[in-house]
């Protein structure tokens, strides 16, 4: 499987190449996943192993944890992913589908 999308620095291109420099351990893991290109370019044959994944961006975590245990659920979210920030400085998610009610664009406010 190929990285969701694209992350600076990441290792799409070089995947395979650490797959035959690690051969097929028993535990990996990936601290800085970024879009997890190297994790998700494991071999199939590589069964058994456990994989853990990480990363300082706890939205890009549960990204991850969404394409592994609830595609349905990343596939129904990505249809509205507008994010707003109100007046008070909270950024808040808009399920409009990025139109106001008055149908001007959340960019037009």
């Amino acid at each position: 499987m190929s990285a969701p999308y694209p992350w600076f620095g990441g290792k799409s291109r070089v995947a395979h190449d650490v797959w035959a420099a690690l051969g097929d351990p028993r535990l990996y893991v990936e601290p800085f996943a970024g879009s997890a290109a190297v994790l998700l370019a494991r071999p199939a044959e590589h069964v058994g192993g456990m994989e853990v994944a990480g990363d300082l961006d706890h939205m890009l975590v549960n990204a991850l944890r969404c394409f592994v245990y609830a595609p349905e659920a990343l596939v129904d979210v990505e249809r509205w992913p507008v994010f707003r920030r109100r007046p008070d400085g909270v950024d808040a998610m808009d399920s409009s589908g990025g139109r106001a009610p008055s149908g001007r664009s959340l960019a037009d406010r």
